[in-house]
């Protein structure tokens, strides 16, 4: 129940501030027809909705929030086929559901205008409807075709069939101004008042607030757009059992009335929609993060900051720790270090409900501290194009989630590499744990990208620098955990392990190779080109590498391939050195990786610095 009382202490702290923060007994819903009229419920004109507009709030009773099926209507705005009394003219079939739902819908709104709580606006709907001649209304203003017959044609309003587009007001007051019925917050706190004034029910304990309330059992739908129909909080399952085994009756797991399951529905909707955070495309999942004071809360899986780099930047880490402190507590002002912070993760588990597939509450301290571990130590070096010197320049950012599960798990599409939703959904959340539980990096992420960035002939060189960065950082992530190095320092070329050490060889003949060619190839180097099979078997596919390579570094000038050599040299003498022979032809483990890129950045580094003496001379 924690997250209920969260969302509950949600909605009571920022209802008044928030002015999108939805009323109770009201949710979201979007119209396709928009119908004016005058303060005594004569017809003056109608539009079309465009789908671009934002939906709006409408009244709800109870069974209307959440109907899927039979006679629910809504009080004030609903589909033609409740709210248009002459709708079974224009049908073939369903008079009599249509007569049904048409007699629930003008009941329920007159009861309403009869009460204490009557409002104008709601009470020139009112004059207007009963009258029973909006569908003629709409074909007269062109809105709505008939067929050769005079029936509905099949024709749709914003994409939505006749039977259910949803009809909005606009009233024109007696001063000849027009306003919007479903901003009026007049009419809401009308209706809010007349429904709890007539709702019945059983009474009992409400677990949220403890106080002895009206049960509602049936709960809102539409918290997640792109899962409209997904209830959170459902027991409607009497003929299968679902809680068969645990409980006799829905009521004895979970006893919440009726308001604050309006304040809690209400609360996670206005988060979805201005805090939430979407993965996948079509088969989505949402994840929020907030205060329940309404404080800013940074969002975890963001960049940031990126750091660029110079010359004498001796401190990468430390620098780049101190810019993402600056750029959260930036987002955080607000914020103090026992603030709560609350993440959750939602998901349609079936069409009708909605599961939870993450929770957690951390105090901001923690939650920075957190943040923090995880953006400094899986962070690598990435390039990024500078509008201000038209070229690209070498940044320090930490990728994010999704970043890491497409390329370690995708495959290129035309010019991109995608992820099926699915695997989207799943890795993410185990890259979430990480992040805001401290927990290891998997090893089978590692290793899936790892072999993707073993093979760069299957990309694009801009895809591929991208995909080799994300792999390193994820690396250097692995290799911190595991208290090995710290590879943003100087001191990497003193690390004498195998893979690294074989990792820099591999970056030398790249570079020895496009070097020689003065850097214009129009195809791989033989050592991109044997890649994979170096990773496989480094020591005898090395000498397949060099024997290729002794021909381009004869075309060198003598001092550039004694530079070269003495490079390699160095390097084979370390490995016949440190590493044991009979190991020197085993698989690669992910470092090379990390040797490969900071080999090849340093040569490149000093590549720039030379050509830049030379425009200097």
């Amino acid at each position: 129940m924690s997250w209920m009382s969260k969302l509950y202490e949600t909605y009571e702290n920022n209802k008044g501030k928030q002015l999108d923060l939805p009323v109770m007994a009201h949710m979201q819903a979007r119209a396709q027809i928009e119908i004016v009229l005058d303060m005594y419920g004569a017809f003056k004109a109608a539009n079309i909705v465009p789908k671009s507009e934002p939906k709006i709030l409408i009244p709800v009773t109870e069974d209307s929030a959440g109907r899927s099926s039979g006679v629910a209507p809504h009080p004030l705005y609903d589909t033609l086929s409740y709210c248009a009394g002459d709708y079974e003219q224009y049908i073939k079939e369903g008079k009599q559901t249509t007569k049904k739902k048409y007699e629930a819908y003008i009941k329920q709104l007159q009861n309403w205008d009869e009460s204490e709580y009557r409002n104008e606006k709601e009470h020139a709907i009112y004059l207007y409807i009963k009258q029973k001649h909006m569908l003629n209304d709409l074909i007269s203003a062109g809105i709505i075709q008939l067929d050769e017959e005079g029936f509905l044609s099949e024709n749709k309003i914003e994409g939505v069939i006749y039977e259910k587009a949803l009809v909005r007001f606009i009233i024109l007051t007696n001063d000849s101004t027009s306003q919007k019925a479903w901003e009026d917050k007049q009419l809401m706190d009308s209706y809010t008042k007349y429904y709890l004034s007539v709702r019945t029910g059983i009474q009992s304990i409400c677990q949220i607030t403890g106080e002895k309330t009206i049960i509602t059992v049936n709960h809102p739908k539409g918290i997640v757009s792109s899962d409209y129909g997904a209830k959170i909080i459902s027991a409607n399952d009497t003929a299968n059992f679902t809680f068969r085994g645990r409980f006799v009756s829905a009521d004895e797991a979970c006893s919440i009335g009726y308001e604050a399951s309006q304040k809690i529905h209400n609360a996670l909707r206005w988060l979805v929609a201005t805090e939430g955070v979407t993965i996948g495309k079509k088969e989505k999942r949402t994840f929020i993060c907030w205060n329940p004071k309404g404080k800013k809360v940074p969002q975890f899986d963001d960049s940031f900051a990126e750091l660029y780099l110079s010359e004498t930047d001796a401190e990468i880490e430390v620098s780049y720790r101190r810019k993402l402190y600056r750029a959260i507590q930036g987002q955080a002002q607000e914020l103090q270090d026992l603030d709560e912070v609350v993440i959750m993760g939602l998901d349609a588990a079936t069409t009708g409900r909605l599961s939870i597939t993450y929770y957690n509450e951390l105090q901001y301290s923690d939650f920075l501290k957190r943040l923090l571990s995880w953006k400094t130590s899986c962070c690598w070096y990435f390039q990024k194009y500078s509008a201000d010197t038209g070229k690209y320049e070498p940044v320090v950012k930490t990728p994010d989630a999704k970043a890491i599960i497409r390329y370690a798990f995708g495959t290129l599409q035309g010019r991109f590499v995608e992820v099926n939703d699915k695997v989207l959904k799943q890795q993410t959340d185990r890259i979430y744990h990480c992040i805001l539980d401290g927990a290891r990096i998997p090893r089978d992420i590692v290793r899936a990208i790892t072999i993707k960035a073993s093979n760069p002939q299957a990309y694009d060189d801009g895809i591929y620098e991208n995909l080799l960065s994300t792999a390193c950082a994820v690396i250097k992530k692995l290799r911190e955990e595991e208290g090995e190095w710290k590879l943003m320092e100087e001191t990497w070329k003193d690390i004498t392990e195998r893979s690294f050490l074989f990792g820099r060889l591999l970056a030398i003949a790249d570079y020895a190779e496009k070097f020689a060619m003065d850097f214009k190839m129009n195809r791989s180097t033989n050592a991109t080109r044997l890649q994979p099979a170096f990773v496989n078997r480094p020591f005898a596919t090395w000498k397949v590498v060099m024997d290729q390579l002794n021909p381009y570094l004869r075309r060198m000038n003598p001092g550039k391939n004694d530079y070269i050599s003495k490079m390699i040299e160095d390097i084979v003498q370390t490995l016949y050195k440190e590493v044991d022979p009979s190991y020197m032809n085993k698989p690669l483990n992910e470092n090379y990786l990390l040797g490969y890129y900071l080999q090849r950045k340093d040569l490149r580094t000093k590549k720039e610095v030379s050509n830049d003496k030379k425009e200097e001379v």
